[in-house]
C-alpha cells in the first residue's frame, strides 16, 4: 500500500496527529494484547474491561488481524 500525508510541521496539532497515525499499529498490537493475549497474570476484569471499550468505539480485532 502506498500513501501520501501532506503534514505541516510548524503546526502541533498535525504534529500530534502524525504521531497517533505512526504509532496506530503498536497501539492496536498493545490492546489485542490486552484483550486476547495469554498472559495468565492480567485479571480477567481488566480483559473484560478493555473489551468492552473496545466494543462501545467500534474496535474489532477481527477486522484488523486477519
Amino acid at each position: 500500500m502506498i500513501a501520501t500525508l501532506t503534514i505541516d510541521w510548524d503546526s502541533e496539532y498535525e504534529k500530534q496527529v502524525a504521531r497517533r497515525l505512526l504509532k496506530a499499529d503498536d497501539m492496536a498490537h498493545v490492546l489485542n494484547e490486552l484483550v486476547n493475549g495469554s498472559d495468565e497474570k492480567l485479571p480477567m476484569i481488566v480483559r473484560d474491561t478493555v473489551r468492552r471499550y473496545c466494543n462501545d468505539n467500534n474496535i474489532a480485532f477481527e477486522e484488523i488481524y486477519t
